[in-house]
């Protein structure tokens, strides 16, 4: 494909990426809805399926030219954007799902039988910490599922007497 047709479909591209951006602008994270959100969802599904796109041009581009450090410049710059753009949307999908029960729901026709299975779901949900060991921070997830349980093992019993030897077999020495 001709270098100049394959620059466009780039800067096509790119044009979604900015699209995309100026969309993550206009939402106010105080004002996610249920709506807001699947919508949200769904174009964060689309947008990273763009990255692919990208990386397919973008080789080609760089396959076909004489400099390709410049074209590695341009690689970076939009992959840089993709991702930041990509963990923005994420952060605040993330943050409203831990306010899930806050969400307002559009339609007032709810009934007890919905009520029941959201509470239902709200058992089966996953709870989110961060747990701080020796300055380190480490997510953790919990998973709040009482109705399944793994069974017991029994792992084998270790002997640490050296008197009585070992009792699993001799260390073997170096």
């Amino acid at each position: 494909m001709a270098q100049s047709v394959l620059i466009r479909k780039r800067g096509t591209i790119k044009a979604k990426l900015a699209h995309f951006e100026k969309f993550l602008n206009s939402v106010q994270p105080q004002d996610l809805d249920r709506q807001t959100i699947i919508h949200m969802q769904e174009r964060c599904t689309k947008f990273e399926t763009l990255f692919d796109s990208f990386d397919e041009i973008q080789s080609e581009i760089e396959c076909e030219s004489d400099k390709p450090e410049a074209c590695y410049a341009e690689r970076e710059d939009f992959e840089t954007k993709f991702y930041l753009q990509l963990s923005r949307a994420k952060c605040l999908l993330e943050s409203r799902s831990n306010l899930s029960n806050n969400i307002p729901h559009n339609n007032d026709d709810h009934n007890d039988d919905t009520k029941s299975q959201q509470s239902e779901s709200d058992t089966q949900s996953i709870s989110e910490q961060s747990v701080y060991t020796q300055g380190q921070a480490t997510h953790v997830i919990q998973s709040q599922n009482d109705g399944f349980k793994l069974p017991d093992v029994d792992l084998p019993k270790f002997m640490a007497n050296m008197s009585l030897g070992w009792s699993f077999g001799k260390p073997s020495s170096p």
